[in-house]
């Protein structure tokens, strides 16, 4: 049988070449000879090409409809701890034509926006290059063959004057559903209550970090039943209310100037384990803020301004905490029972805030604590006196071996490296008094 492949056809396939004048021909048999026509002609007529093309095509178009189908079917069949995303069954429209590229919409219809399938059928879409609100509405009012999105992505320059989305309107996704979204670098100063209605029961991960967002509907936060991550970092909010959620596991509000909250404000989300609140200019911490979380372990207040650590600043259910990031405030005062709840494990960073004393009282119930984990006190005036003889003496280094070798007195002598026979001689009392502190 004669290929399809050397001749010219519709079926794109590139044009054999003809022979050069000079180049000795093939011989031919009689019988192959027709009168205005090629050897490869008179094998295969034109009109016939052109139906085996069309039915070729056809044939493709099913064998990769069948692939991606076969494909999904196992997917969906494997355990889903087995999968890094959900797994798709893509299947055409049979009312509809199956365009170039299925199993996304249009390439031309939802332009500038740029649509892409994983390996799992999962439809990623990237709108970073749309200029407006308008345009934003237009790309989604296109014909999508599924409405399922895993993913959104936007991510502009706030420099730059060509793109000026400034708020996520009422509906602006149309049908559309995702799962993740991440609009980073725009001038968008205002979320609609009802802009993400359809991925109430779909979204799990919101990134609207680094923007100009002074209003966004905290207030429906409820209605995300899968909602995981919400991240809204550096942006224009001066009051976080209340966060009611079941789901939500990590919350980032890191970079909102003189941002306000209400004392209950973690009390409704009890599944959270991750709290970032850095570069909040926060002055002074309420206590028992965290003390309805079951399940925290990261909680993060680093380069804020305050001053003291009230008793039962850090409370939690149990002891879960598995990092309390403090560096780069002022703090130079610790309230008895102030932290509490670290795990056995766990991490405790002061770096770069005001401590002088390291008192037993206060002390010593925080080392015992972190008793497998490290204490950073790296970049605090450390007087080094009596007040740690507690922790110099102990026996077999049980709460140095916690303190990081980073850590430094006032002067700049490493903590680990002091001379342990200064403080038998110079501090019975205090010793004596970390000994009897010990044993209760």
């Amino acid at each position: 049988m004669h290929m399809c492949i050397p001749v010219k056809t519709s079926c794109g396939a590139p044009q054999s070449s003809l022979p050069l004048h000079g180049q000795p021909q093939p011989r031919t048999r009689g019988r192959d000879k027709i009168k205005g026509a090629s050897i490869r002609e008179a094998a295969f007529p034109t009109h016939r090409l052109s139906e085996v093309c069309r039915r070729l095509k056809e044939a493709m178009m099913y064998l990769r409809v069948t692939k991606a189908l076969l494909a999904g079917l196992l997917l969906a069949a494997l355990e889903p701890a087995s999968c890094k995303f959900t797994s798709r069954v893509r299947v055409p429209d049979p009312d509809k034509p199956m365009t170039r590229d299925w199993p996304c919409p249009s390439a031309v219809d939802i332009d500038p926006c740029v649509c892409e399938s994983d390996e799992y059928f999962n439809l990623l879409i990237d709108c970073s290059e749309v200029i407006d609100e308008m345009e934003l509405f237009r790309v989604f009012e296109a014909s999508f063959p599924f409405y399922d999105i895993m993913e959104l992505t936007i991510i502009q320059d706030p420099l730059d004057p060509y793109h000026n989305i400034r708020v996520l309107q009422e509906r602006v996704f149309g049908r559309i559903t995702f799962e993740r979204i991440r609009i980073t670098g725009t001038k968008i100063a205002e979320v609609h209550e009802e802009a993400l209605v359809k991925s109430h029961d779909y979204l799990t991960y919101l990134n609207l970090a680094n923007n100009q967002l002074k209003s966004f509907p905290f207030e429906t936060l409820v209605s995300y039943s899968k909602l995981d991550t919400l991240l809204i970092d550096n942006n224009n909010f001066t009051y976080l209310y209340s966060i009611e959620s079941a789901s939500l596991h990590t919350l980032s509000v890191s970079g909102n100037h003189n941002l306000l909250f209400d004392l209950d404000v973690f009390t409704k989300a009890p599944a959270l384990t991750a709290i970032y609140m850095a570069n909040i200019d926060l002055d002074e911490l309420p206590p028992n803020l965290f003390d309805t979380l079951q399940n925290i372990k990261t909680i993060s207040l680093e380069d804020n301004y305050l001053k003291a650590l009230p008793e039962n600043a850090f409370l939690p259910v149990g002891d879960t905490i598995t990092q309390l990031i403090l560096n780069g405030n002022l703090i130079n005062d610790i309230y008895h029972d102030a932290i509490k709840g670290m795990s056995g494990h766990g991490f405790l960073s002061m770096v770069r805030n005001k401590m002088e004393y390291l008192e037993s009282t206060v002390w010593l119930p925080i080392f015992e604590q972190a008793i497998n984990g490290s204490i950073n006190l790296a970049g605090n005036p450390l007087v080094c006196g009596c007040d740690i003889a507690w922790l110099m003496l102990a026996a077999d280094d049980r709460y140095l071996s916690v303190l990081t070798e980073t850590t430094t007195c006032n002067e700049g002598t490493v903590v680990h490296s002091l001379d342990k026979q200064y403080f038998v001689e110079h501090c019975p009392a205090v010793r004596q008094e970390g000994l009897e502190h010990m044993k209760t």
